[in-house]
């Protein structure tokens, strides 16, 4: 009963050093692939105008017209 006690333990100590090595680089892979990724294209379907009575910008929802404009600055 001990010897499986020592085992049961010894599993438990290595798979919390197995976590705490493999935490790191998914929390990496998650905020910069999949968020950064994701964001990006949140961002391109927006367009920016600048605020004429104060600072900052007007972010409204810009469908696909950024695409439209980046295609036709490809064909000239």
């Amino acid at each position: 009963m001990e010897k499986k006690k020592i085992l049961n333990q010894r599993k438990k100590k290595q798979m919390i050093f197995f976590y705490s090595l493999m935490i790191l680089p998914v929390l990496q892979f998650c905020i910069f692939y999949i968020y950064a990724n994701s964001n990006m294209i949140f961002l391109a379907f927006q367009s920016y105008k600048v605020k004429t009575d104060s600072l900052g910008y007007d972010v409204t929802f810009a469908g696909f017209e950024n695409f439209k404009t980046a295609l036709t600055y490809l064909k000239e």
